[in-house]
C-alpha cells in the first residue's frame, strides 16, 4: 500500500505541480515584479561601471572585448525587457480585458528574469579588463626595390646583422659607419624581413639624435605599442615601459642614430634580453663598446663600381652614353665618397639639368673635397 500511496503521490506532484506554477505566476505576479527590481538595480550600476571603463579603453585607442561588448548589449536587452513589464503591469487593470492574462505573462517573465538578472550580474563582476591593448601602428614598410639596392657588400651586412639578431646569446647588436652610409635605410629592411619571417613579433624604430629627449623617446616607444604614457617622471615612465616590454614574446627596439651612450634601463626603460633585443646604429663604434654590444657590423662605403650605379639610376642612364656628362658624373660620384645618400641626392637633383648646372655641382663638390658630406640616411 505504501508503495501505491508513493507512486500516486509521485503522479500528482508530476501532474499538478506545473499546474500549481501556473497558478503561481498569475497570484503573485506582484511579488515576482518587486523581487526583479533589486537585481535588476544591481546590474544597472555594475553596467555603468562597466560602461565606464569601456569609454576610457576606447578614448586610449584600445580595442573592448567581444565578451564584454556581448554582455552590454545582452544587459540592455534585459533592461528594456524589464521596462516593458513594469509598462504591461502599469496598463493592466484588474481581470478585466485581458487583464488576467497579462498579469500571468508579468509574473512568469519576472520569476525567470530573476535567475537571468543574476547571472549576467556574476558574469559582469568577472570583467578585470574590458579591453585589449591597442592596435598597433603599421609595420615598417619596405622602401621601394629602386631606393634601396642590394649590392654584395650590403648583402653581406645585412645577413651578419640577420644571423646575429637571431642567435640566442646574442641581446644587443651595434650597427656603426659614416653618416650618410645607409644604416637606417639597411636597418628598415632587415626589421622588415625579421618581421616577416616571425623572427620578432614587434619592431619598433626610433630616432635617437645628437640631443635625445628621453620622455619624447619613451612616448614614441610606448605608443607603437599600444600604451599610454602620461606620467611627469621619467623614472615612472621608465618602469611602465619595462613592465610592458616583458609582456612581449620576441621584440625588437632600434635605436637609430645613437651619438652617446646610455642606461637602457633607467633613461628609457629597455629589459634587452631574451624577450626583447636591442639593435644601435652610430656613426662611432667607440658608443657601441660602451654599450657593451655583443656583436657589431660596419656599414661600409658603396665600392665604386656600386656608387656608380647607384648614381645611374638616381641621375638618369644618360649620363652612360654622353661623353660631355659622363666625366663630370664620374668627378661627382668621387666626391660623394660612396655615401648613398650623397649620390642619391645630388643625383636626383641633376636629373634633366643642362651643362652648366653639372659644372657648378662637381666645383662646388670639390671645394669640399676634404670632408666629404656627413649627411645621415
Amino acid at each position: 500500500m505504501d508503495i501505491i500511496i508513493g507512486a500516486i503521490t509521485e503522479v500528482v506532484k508530476y501532474l499538478f505541480s506545473p499546474f500549481m506554477d501556473h497558478v503561481g505566476y498569475l497570484v503573485h505576479y506582484k511579488r515576482n515584479a518587486n523581487d526583479l527590481r533589486e537585481p535588476i538595480a544591481r546590474l544597472a550600476e555594475r553596467k555603468e561601471d562597466v560602461k565606464r571603463s569601456v569609454d576610457a579603453a576606447r578614448m586610449r585607442g584600445e580595442v573592448i572585448k567581444v565578451m564584454v561588448e556581448s554582455w552590454l548589449k545582452r544587459v540592455n536587452e534585459m533592461q528594456s525587457k524589464e521596462m516593458t513589464l513594469n509598462n504591461i503591469l502599469e496598463q493592466s487593470k484588474g481581470c478585466l480585458q485581458g487583464g488576467c492574462s497579462a498579469h500571468y505573462q508579468v509574473g512568469k517573465d519576472a520569476k525567470q528574469m530573476i535567475d537571468q538578472v543574476k547571472e549576467l550580474l556574476h558574469e559582469g563582476r568577472t570583467f578585470i579588463d574590458v579591453s585589449d591593448p591597442a592596435p598597433l601602428p603599421p609595420s615598417l614598410e619596405i622602401m621601394p626595390t629602386l631606393e634601396f639596392q642590394v649590392y654584395d657588400s650590403t648583402k653581406l651586412v645585412m645577413d651578419q646583422i640577420m644571423d646575429a639578431l637571431k642567435r640566442e646569446d646574442v641581446n644587443m647588436v651595434g650597427v656603426y659607419g659614416l653618416g650618410g652610409v645607409g644604416k637606417t635605410t639597411l636597418m628598415k629592411q632587415i626589421a622588415k624581413i625579421l618581421e616577416r619571417q616571425e623572427v620578432f613579433y614587434h619592431v619598433v624604430m626610433v630616432t635617437m639624435s645628437q640631443d635625445p629627449v628621453w620622455t619624447k623617446i619613451q612616448g614614441e616607444i610606448a605608443e607603437n605599442l599600444g600604451l599610454p604614457l602620461t606620467q611627469e617622471f621619467l623614472s615612472v615612465r621608465a618602469r611602465l615601459l619595462l613592465d610592458r616590454l616583458k609582456k612581449e614574446k620576441r621584440i625588437l627596439i632600434v635605436l637609430d642614430d645613437l651619438w652617446n651612450p646610455l642606461n637602457l634601463l633607467e633613461q628609457i626603460g629597455i629589459p634587452y634580453g631574451n624577450n626583447c633585443k636591442v639593435v644601435l646604429t652610430t656613426r662611432r663604434l667607440e658608443v657601441c663598446i660602451q654599450m657593451k654590444t655583443q656583436f657589431n657590423v660596419e656599414v661600409k662605403v658603396l665600392a665604386e663600381r656600386d656608387a656608380w650605379t647607384l648614381f645611374k639610376w638616381a641621375a638618369g642612364d644618360i649620363i652612360e652614353n654622353d661623353n660631355t656628362l659622363r666625366p663630370k658624373a664620374k668627378q661627382i660620384v668621387r666626391e660623394c665618397g660612396g655615401l648613398p645618400l650623397a649620390i642619391i641626392t645630388i643625383g636626383r637633383a641633376l636629373w634633366a639639368k643642362d651643362q652648366s648646372v653639372w659644372n657648378d655641382a662637381a666645383n662646388e663638390l670639390m671645394k669640399r673635397s676634404s670632408s666629404p658630406p656627413d649627411i645621415e640616411v
